[in-house]
């Protein structure tokens, strides 16, 4: 029986003479670490293809072995997460814990793309207590940037604070420069939700100290990015516009965000329609979405309500099919101010009103989830 796609069901039976056989096979445990380093193997090369700047433990020497391309590395992420996943539980408290964290470190980058896949702080909670229980400070580090990012993605912004405060510090006492300069990155990102700007500020310039020798490394473009970001937010659009354009082979949407708040429409257009465009070639659907949002704040500065609201729709409509809470209530206000540019008050209550219930409901929902992983 087909359960899902590429995925077939065997009957029961089969099922308890597999187990009884396997318990009494000399060579079961050989083959079981066979196959799950294969796992551990595979994964490496298929995030090699789909995201290979991802800081991350190790990438795989001959990705072309196991992969040919990055639609194929996606797919087979896509196919084979619920194996990648029991091999990570499996194998967190065994002999082979080093598998556990290994697998998890390269599904990060899974996650960052597929932010709407289950799974993700699920499998770096026991990665994380399996880099613990080994002593491995530097699989510490990466583990703790996972589980960091995990519960961010959960809504659980103090906990993920905590963890990447701690994996900063770690990465700085074992010369891990790469991870201390994301980890600081990632600090910095937290602080807006908190309101600290400030605090934001000296994050982005700390991950820039750290990569003064890899000007132009992946890490460096992310920090200038979100220097860019904070900058923004605090209302210095020059100095903003000018960190984008460092940083644009990775922040174009921030960029375009910065010009159109200056006040030239036309070059924030054009630099929008190019990277929505390459977006959607690419069936980034994130990377969509932000754009879209930010399209449709630019047709409602140019006066054109129409098709601001029309974008803002298709923003928002993407933000449920990905399940991002946070995009939700990000387009639901942009929504809500175009349809105030439009007169029409009401619409534009009921849509703010939507976006607070949806904030107010990330919140409740974080809390709940925080409580039950305390008494476990």
């Amino acid at each position: 029986m087909q359960q899902t796609k590429n995925r077939y069901r065997f009957h029961d039976l089969l099922g308890l003479y597999a187990r009884r056989i396997l318990a009494e096979d000399a060579e079961g445990t050989t083959a079981r670490t066979r196959l799950y380093s294969w796992y551990a193997e595979a994964v490496t090369a298929a995030i090699d293809w789909a995201y290979p700047q991802v800081v991350r433990l190790g990438a795989h020497p001959e990705p072309a072995r196991f992969i040919d391309s990055e639609a194929a590395a996606l797919d087979w992420l896509d196919d084979e997460l619920r194996a990648l996943l029991a091999v990570v539980t499996d194998t967190a408290e065994s002999g082979d814990q080093w598998l556990s964290w290994q697998i998890v470190d390269q599904l990060r980058g899974y996650f960052q793309i597929r932010r709407h896949a289950d799974g993700w702080l699920p499998a770096a909670q026991p990665g994380a207590a399996a880099a613990m229980t080994a002593g491995d400070d530097i699989a510490r580090v990466a583990m703790l940037l996972n589980r960091g990012q995990a519960l961010a993605e959960a809504g659980r912004d103090e906990d993920a604070l905590s963890d990447c405060l701690a994996g900063q510090a770690l990465a700085v006492a074992v010369g891990w420069t790469t991870a201390a300069a994301y980890l600081a990155h990632q600090i910095g990102w937290l602080q807006p939700e908190r309101g600290t700007l400030v605090d934001a500020d000296l994050w982005m310039r700390r991950a820039l100290e750290l990569t003064e020798d890899d000007q132009d490394g992946h890490v460096r473009a992310i920090a200038l990015n979100g220097l860019g970001m904070t900058r923004l937010y605090q209302g210095e659009l020059r100095e903003a516009a000018d960190l984008f354009g460092a940083a644009v082979q990775i922040s174009e949407t921030g960029l375009a965000s910065a010009v159109r708040q200056l006040g030239d429409v036309d070059q924030a257009a054009r630099l929008l329609g190019d990277v929505l465009d390459a977006y959607q070639r690419r069936s980034h659907r994130r990377g969509e979405l932000s754009t879209l949002d930010e399209l449709a704040r630019l047709y409602s500065q140019g006066g054109d309500g129409v098709t601001a609201l029309e974008v803002g729709l298709r923003a928002h409509d993407l933000a449920l099919v990905l399940r991002d809470r946070k995009a939700q209530a990000q387009t639901a206000a942009t929504v809500a101010q175009v349809h105030l540019a439009l007169d029409d008050a009401s619409a534009a209550i009921e849509w703010s009103e939507d976006c607070l219930a949806i904030a107010r409901g990330a919140q409740a929902a974080a809390g709940p989830l925080r409580d039950r992983e305390s008494q476990s």
